[in-house]
């Protein structure tokens, strides 16, 4: 289930639009600023064009939060994590625009799935929004137009889950790794153990 959705800027992390599932709460909103900013800081983390699945570990060896990217095979990181990942935050990074969202769903399937929606948003959002109006927004100018549009396409994918990920073949080849910045991985683990405390 997808629980939230941001659209950012890549170059400042500033938030052009956001959606927050209707039935769930939380700290999504103030968790994926935190990896905006992060990924302003250290932008070759997720190049153009790629996307990146960062998660939540609740039973890790270390407890620490975001401290191991997935990465796999491909443009897409997947993995089957069982009961020991309960938020995936998967990050789609195109033209200058970081499309994100949260879901708890852990397979890799279903995973696909959500780097499908995000790419729709990515599609949507580039066709109906002015380069020159996204580079000078402030923070949320595009939240009126598009929420509606996240909401509807969230539940969309949401519905339609267990249909959409037919077909989709399962990733192998997956492995974890630290993300490659040691002083990005404990910054990033400092500010969301904060955050989430």
């Amino acid at each position: 289930m997808i629980f939230y959705t941001c659209i950012a800027r890549t170059f400042d992390g500033v938030v052009l639009a956001e959606a927050q599932h209707p039935t769930t709460g939380g700290n999504g909103d103030q968790i994926m600023r935190t990896l905006m900013d992060r990924l302003v800081e250290i932008p070759e983390a997720i190049p153009p064009s790629t996307g990146k699945t960062f998660s939540q570990r609740s039973k890790g060896e270390t407890g620490d939060f975001f401290a191991d990217m997935l990465f796999c095979t491909g443009g897409y990181i997947f993995m089957d994590g069982g009961s020991e990942i309960d938020h995936f935050f998967h990050v789609w990074n195109y033209d200058g625009i970081y499309y994100s969202c949260i879901s708890d769903d852990d397979d890799n399937r279903a995973q696909q799935v959500n780097f499908d929606f995000l790419k729709e948003l990515q599609t949507n959002f580039k066709k109906q929004s002015n380069a020159h109006r996204i580079a000078q927004a402030k923070e949320l100018d595009f939240q009126k137009k598009w929420l509606p549009n996240i909401r509807s396409k969230s539940h969309y994918y949401n519905t339609n889950h267990t249909e959409l990920r037919r077909g989709k073949p399962k990733q192998k080849n997956c492995t974890f790794r630290k993300s490659g910045f040691p002083a990005y991985d404990q910054n990033l683990i400092t500010t969301i153990q904060i955050i989430l405390n």
